[in-house]
């Protein structure tokens, strides 16, 4: 029973709506301004997908 409520909540759990969240690279309270990570990093074990991915489209 807990495991279904608990697949029941928000993945993102945030104290309001218009709440920005956590950075989930480095955890940097996006309310109080951007965090330095790059945007869009890949993990470079992802780059023969991403390669496919843009040779179908």
């Amino acid at each position: 029973a807990r495991e279904q409520i608990e697949l029941a909540l928000p993945m993102a759990r945030l104290c309001r709506e218009d709440c920005r969240g956590l950075c989930p690279e480095c955890g940097a309270n996006l309310n109080l301004g951007e965090c330095a990570c790059v945007e869009g990093l890949a993990d470079p074990r992802w780059a023969g997908l991403t390669e496919l991915k843009s040779k179908l489209n």
